[in-house]
């Protein structure tokens, strides 16, 4: 059965407890309850819906009795930080934990360690991970690297670019900017004119790409380090009435980018397959409470969508 316990907002606690008979574990008892705490960095990334759906359907299909407590962290480390321990001195589990910062997430590891509790981090790879630590997600600089070949590919290898980043100190931001600057080398005719943060944020990518299209800056594509930046860019575009002029790449392939791509507004999106990643976090989990042999990364890997394609890879 779901239930929900709503707290005061922002956070709110969503409890899953599933009673299904249980087999094959032998480090878990049949009849106790799998306590898992989840801090997600901010719910309103729509794809990190994606990944609260996948964590809750692999619980609800789990043979486990499992019970989902999840916090948002407002996008403030701080926060996150008072939430894990929080987590601990209820004594889950084990914890879950999309971190705010991906360069601040050494005290949640070094308090999760010191605790003995289980940690896995999601979506977002910190910049160290200690040993006892896991991470589950994909390889982000893959993703920059799959959206600036097959961009290069649309502009022929000639043409210039503007590129919304999201937060400069983001993890994934950072390292699909990476992936993007490696490609970018090899096409000299390719000129990065501009390049702003928008914080993931679309009204924020409208208001960047507004400015740069209103300070006269030609552009033949703008690459933007998710799908909200990418149909915040596209908004812009649309009232300056250029849209049909400028290609516009995304990344991680919600179901708003979906509607952009059937609507010929997106050229494409790197899909981050948002479900499998929130599953496999709960697998791990089991496996470290039954002391299964866990690799420290378990990647689960992009792909490339279009109009063409996206059909037959969803």
């Amino acid at each position: 059965m779901a239930k929900i316990i709503s707290k005061c907002k922002p956070i709110f606690l969503l409890i899953i407890i599933l009673t299904l008979s249980a087999c094959g574990f032998s480090k878990v008892k049949k009849d106790s309850i799998i306590r898992i705490g989840v801090s997600i960095d901010t719910y309103e990334d729509e794809f990190h819906q994606t990944i609260i759906k996948g964590l809750v359907e692999s619980a609800e299909l789990s043979e486990y009795k499992i019970e989902l407590t999840f916090v948002d962290a407002e996008r403030d480390i701080k926060k996150q930080i008072a939430q894990m321990k929080d987590f601990i001195d209820k004594k889950m589990d084990a914890v879950i934990v999309i971190p705010v910062n991906s360069e601040e997430a050494g005290p949640i590891s070094n308090m999760c360690l010191d605790a003995k509790m289980k940690l896995v981090y999601l979506n977002i790879k910190p910049e160290k991970i200690p040993e006892g630590v896991y991470y589950v997600g994909p390889e982000e600089d893959e993703e920059g690297r799959i959206q600036m070949e097959y961009a290069a590919e649309k502009l022929n290898g000639k043409g210039n670019i503007g590129i919304l980043v999201g937060s400069l100190n983001h993890h994934a931001a950072i390292r699909r900017m990476e992936g993007i600057e490696e490609v970018l080398a090899k096409y000299p005719d390719i000129k990065m004119v501009k390049r702003q943060t928008a914080q993931f944020n679309r009204e924020m990518a409208k208001y960047v790409v507004e400015n740069w299209i209103d300070s006269g800056a030609e552009l033949d594509a703008i690459l933007a380090n998710n799908d909200e930046m990418a149909i915040g860019a596209i908004r812009a575009l649309e009232e300056k009435g250029i849209l049909n002029k400028v290609y516009v790449f995304g990344v991680d392939g919600t179901k708003y980018a979906i509607q952009e791509l059937q609507n010929g507004n997106l050229e494409a999106t790197v899909f981050q397959n948002g479900k499998a990643q929130g599953e496999a976090a709960v697998k791990v989990v089991l496996n470290l409470l039954q002391k299964k042999m866990t690799e420290v990364e378990t990647l689960v890997g992009p792909e490339l969508l279009t109009s063409e394609n996206y059909k037959k890879i969803l």
